[in-house]
């Protein structure tokens, strides 16, 4: 059988001038597991005006014990780094709940439904000079 896999992603608007990143960007989500084990990775590109990224850094966190249906809060860091993004270009962030270089918690396939609150926003972090 053939699995589908869907990922989601946030961009800023065009930098009106340079972005020094400095530090650990960090990621703070409020998700409702659809299965007893979830991961989530999160990747941070440098996109170009032609829609080519860069990969800034990444982080990834594993719920090895899920409650499948209850909405949690999941904050984590990424990859602590240091990178310059030009001005024009975008930030973007991209989430997946699998990564070939991270071992899945589960063999099965298993989604996570992205919870919007005007009181608990979705958040990334990113430290800047």
């Amino acid at each position: 059988a053939e699995s589908e896999f869907r990922a989601i992603y946030w961009e800023s608007d065009r930098l009106d001038a340079k972005m020094e990143i400095r530090g650990t960007p960090s990621v703070n989500l409020r998700v409702q597991p659809h299965y007893n084990k979830a991961q989530i990775v999160a990747y941070l590109y440098d996109m170009d005006s032609w829609g080519w990224g860069k990969l800034i850094t990444h982080g990834v966190i594993t719920l090895p014990d899920a409650n499948w249906g209850d909405k949690v809060r999941v904050d984590f860091d990424m990859v602590t780094t240091a990178y310059d993004v030009p001005a024009g270009h975008k930030v973007v962030m991209a989430i997946d709940t699998k990564d070939p270089y991270y071992k899945s918690p589960t063999s099965a396939d298993f989604y996570l439904d992205f919870q919007y609150k005007t009181s608990e926003q979705n958040t990334v972090t990113i430290p800047t000079l």
